[in-house]
């Protein structure tokens, strides 16, 4: 089944993966695995391909999970199918009942944080972190908790408490590769842009000589610090080392707009 799905995904059929939908349904209505799979495989292209389309029948799919399997998993699940399409609110209740069903579930209240972050309780989303955070387990390999705690921090410019957290991350993953970009984004939040820019090379250093996001952020700190000319210098070679790549393509005409740029210009570059 995972491979015939696969493989229908891969050729874009959308309309033998609706008729395989239904033929689950109608053969096989409670086999949970099948359901999930077919689920996932739903909101993936809902959002690989920005097709809201996808939704309806994903949802549909993970209401049927939560209803033959009422667990935490499946409410978090449908949590966050329901996040990708922005129904925060809803989310949060299945989170709510996740942790209803599952105290200890660290992710429930992450998840109900990060929600509320996007809604601007920052209050409610601190207490979620907090919660999340306190239920680590030394086995726990989620940086999550302290991250988000972190990330929320820095949206109310409390830098202090934002770099206390990426030090709680340390102490437990010190090799781990985010940290460099944790570090980084505080930093230049709070504008100490050339301690930035220097966290995100030793990023491209030490782990990940070929990241995208932290060579475009570089490109960024340069642009934010007033130098122009090293931050298209930094763009363009960015799109000779990344020929394609739209992200990096919408960033550079968002630079060269900032820049008062004529949108001429900016394209003939692509």
């Amino acid at each position: 089944m995972g491979h015939l799905l696969d493989c229908l995904n891969e050729l874009d059929r959308k309309s033998e993966l609706e008729s395989l939908r239904e033929k689950i349904l109608a053969t096989d209505p409670d086999n949970t695995r099948a359901l999930y799979r077919l689920m996932h495989l739903y909101q993936d292209r809902m959002n690989d391909k920005r097709d809201p389309s996808w939704f309806a029948p994903a949802l549909e799919l993970a209401d049927k999970l939560v209803r033959l399997q009422p667990t935490a998993y499946y409410y978090i699940e449908r949590g966050l199918l329901l996040s990708d399409m922005y129904r925060l609110e809803d989310a949060i209740d299945d989170y709510k009942k996740a942790a209803q069903e599952e105290p200890d579930n660290l992710y429930a209240y992450n998840n109900a944080g990060v929600n509320c972050q996007h809604l601007d309780r920052f209050e409610e989303a601190e207490e979620y972190f907090k919660k999340s955070i306190a239920l680590l387990g030394e086995e726990d390999e989620s940086v999550l908790p302290w991250k988000n705690l972190a990330m929320l921090y820095l949206i109310q410019k409390r830098y202090e408490e934002a770099w206390d957290c990426v030090a709680e991350n340390e102490k437990r993953f010190p090799d781990r590769a985010s940290l460099y970009m944790d570090r980084a984004e505080i930093l230049e939040k709070s504008g100490q842009f050339g301690e930035a820019i220097r966290e995100y090379e030793r990023f491209l250093e030490k782990k990940d000589s070929k990241s995208r996001r932290a060579k475009v952020n570089i490109a960024n700190v340069y642009a934010m610090m007033g130098d122009t000319r090293t931050a298209q210098k930094c763009f363009k070679k960015l799109l000779k080392e990344f020929p394609g790549d739209r992200w990096i393509e919408n960033q550079w005409i968002d630079f060269m707009l900032e820049e008062q740029v004529d949108l001429r210009t900016a394209y003939s570059i692509l």
